[in-house]
């Protein structure tokens, strides 16, 4: 049996590949980080697209998409433009809350009621974040589940969730290591 890949995407308000919120995922999940440039926020519009584009061909088959904040669009532009997720695990995304994911794609969202960086997202007009991070995913598509994680790990800010990575860590396990391939969901 093959180790399942989990390659992370960490915000984009960090320029240390998010030493203090993704990464400490790293010692309890076999990952492969995405470490981008530090953007700042003018510059998320023009460069989630191009960094998600740069990273269609280097995705492993079959591997699992960890994302936090802005790291959570970059992943799901990424599987739009043809990446070979089998499934993704968004923390408190920074998308739209009825954000309309690929057909047939599992997706976990860890949202946390609590934090406001999302919330604060929704309103820049320019962008494509959203308040998932806050509200959690809230339209129709059975395969898109939401997780508390004021209620699972007593998360009440952005990326305090990480203070608890080996929990967090190992609810992400739980729900991957027998999940089948996407076009069998």
């Amino acid at each position: 049996m093959t180790t399942l890949k989990y390659i992370t995407f960490h915000g984009f308000n960090v320029s240390d590949g998010g030493k203090d919120t993704i990464a400490q995922l790293d010692p309890f999940l076999d990952t492969i980080p995405v470490k981008y440039q530090w953007v700042w926020l003018a510059r998320v519009r023009l460069c989630n697209r191009c960094i998600a584009s740069s990273l269609v061909s280097l995705i492993p088959e079959d591997s699992v998409a960890v994302a936090h904040s802005n790291g959570a669009l970059i992943a799901t532009e990424s599987v739009e433009l043809g990446a070979p997720f089998r499934k993704l695990i968004l923390i408190n995304p920074a998308l739209d809350e009825d954000y309309k994911f690929p057909e047939g794609l599992r997706v976990d969202v860890y949202y946390t009621p609590k934090e406001t960086a999302t919330l604060a997202a929704k309103f820049i007009p320019w962008s494509k974040w959203g308040a998932m991070g806050r509200l959690g995913y809230t339209g129709d598509n059975p395969l898109v589940h939401n997780y508390n994680s004021e209620h699972l790990f007593g998360s009440v800010e952005h990326s305090d969730v990480f203070d608890r990575a080996e929990d967090l860590a190992n609810h992400i396990k739980g729900g991957c290591e027998t999940l089948p391939n996407r076009e069998l969901t």
